[in-house]
């Protein structure tokens, strides 16, 4: 996982909701469900539910290499459902000699509510990976962009952020080694209104998480 996407796997925990917790107090709910022969009918609905969420493709959310509109070519790498135990999905983009990447991470959160408090908590730690000041970005209703370099200052750094409905998104900018320069912003404003594009789209054919 990139340096962002791990810096929101390690605050997932914090905001309540999605991610190991979640996923530890459903198979919770499941296990007593059946347990209780009285609530058959319960027991099996909650299964149920379960059930579709682990099956939820999140990949599905993502945009594909053939949605970046750039000069070099980025090349998709295995998307990673639910990585590291957080509920969505993840996707890495890179040119041939892998120097520059597009990482993009999407959380599926319980509700909108949990989406903007992860953002809020991602914002408050970027500093630790990205040297850039968070600025509005024209993507959604609240997106956010930060242009900077790593703490380093070995390579362009820049990160957008927003939600959408349950979802909270990242998109990752990481230029070659040695180049500190941020992407065009109407580079970034392309990618980021493609995945909002293909979230909003998606998101109505996957499973909700578990309750």
């Amino acid at each position: 996982m990139a340096a962002a996407g791990f810096a929101l796997a390690c605050v997932l925990a914090a905001c309540g909701g999605g991610g190991e917790e979640s996923s530890e107090s459903s198979s919770t709910s499941a296990a007593e469900a059946s347990s209780e022969t009285t609530s058959a009918a319960a027991g099996s609905g909650e299964a149920t539910a379960d059930e579709a969420a682990e099956q939820a493709d999140y990949t599905s959310l993502l945009i594909t290499a053939e949605d970046i509109d750039a000069p070099v070519e980025f090349i998709a790498e295995p998307a990673k459902l639910n990585p590291d135990g957080t509920q969505g999905a993840e996707q890495v983009f890179a040119t041939a000699d892998k120097a520059a990447t597009i990482t993009i991470n999407i959380f599926v959160m319980d509700n909108p509510e949990q989406a903007t408090a992860l953002k809020a908590k991602t914002l408050e730690g970027m500093g630790t990976i990205n040297t850039g000041t968070p600025e509005p970005a024209p993507i959604g209703s609240d997106g956010t962009v930060v242009n900077g370099t790593t703490p380093d200052g070995s390579r362009g750094s820049s990160a957008l952020m927003f939600t959408e409905q349950n979802t909270f998104t990242t998109i990752s900018f990481d230029s070659a080694p040695g180049d500190t320069s941020a992407p065009p912003p109407d580079f970034i404003d392309q990618i980021g209104n493609k995945q909002l594009a293909a979230i909003q789209e998606g998101l109505p054919n996957v499973p909700p998480p578990a309750p």
